[in-house]
């Protein structure tokens, strides 16, 4: 094995460290390219990200955001499990997302 992919968002944000210490191959998780992909498509800086609540309450995604763009404004919102998310779920997400950033302009 040359190389390890952490593919899931809630590992990334909660074990990537651990397990880039321990490695004895490179180890890349997904929250830094989504942050990347995330603040390079925002015109107005504002962002929103949904996930699992691990993952929302870790607050990856607003470091790694923030790290790259510091006046961004994040919002965050937590699906009950986004790898089982029901497509109602996303959309009740998206929904409350688009009014947070809305309303805080």
């Amino acid at each position: 094995m040359k190389a390890v992919v952490v593919a899931c968002n809630t590992s990334t944000a909660h074990a990537l460290d651990y397990l880039k210490e321990r490695s004895t191959v490179p180890v890349v998780g997904v929250i830094e390219p989504g942050a990347r992909a995330a603040v390079a498509a925002t015109r107005t800086g504002t962002i929103g990200v949904i996930g699992t609540a691990g993952t929302i309450a870790s607050g990856a995604y607003e470091r790694a955001i923030n790290a790259l763009r510091a006046d961004a404004r994040v919002h965050s919102q937590p699906c009950r499990s986004s790898c089982r998310s029901s497509r109602r779920d996303v959309r009740a997400s998206r929904r409350d997302l688009i009014a947070r950033s809305t309303s805080s302009r």
